[in-house]
């Protein structure tokens, strides 16, 4: 009879991805903007980055989007490259 860690063990790190993910993001988004976006305004689903910021400041994320996107796929380590896209 296995143990129950070895049944949760895939969601171990669930959490940390996402956080990891979205500091990723709002790193590359000051980088190329210099618009400061807290953790909250950036939410993760599958393979979407949704930015709930409103006027200038998505108009600018928005622009620069093909350019923010490659260096958050760059910087993304992991087992499965997926490719992140801002939405």
């Amino acid at each position: 009879m296995e143990q129950i860690s070895f049944y949760l063990k895939k969601f171990e790190n669930l959490g940390l991805r996402e956080n990891n993910i979205k500091k990723i993001a709002s790193e590359a988004i000051k980088e190329l903007t210099t618009i400061d976006l807290d953790k909250n305004d950036i939410e993760i689903s599958r393979d979407q980055i949704k930015i709930k910021k409103t006027g200038p400041a998505k108009t600018e994320i928005f622009i620069h989007r093909a350019e923010i996107e490659n260096l958050i796929n760059s910087r993304i380590s992991n087992d499965k490259k997926t490719n992140k896209k801002i939405v």
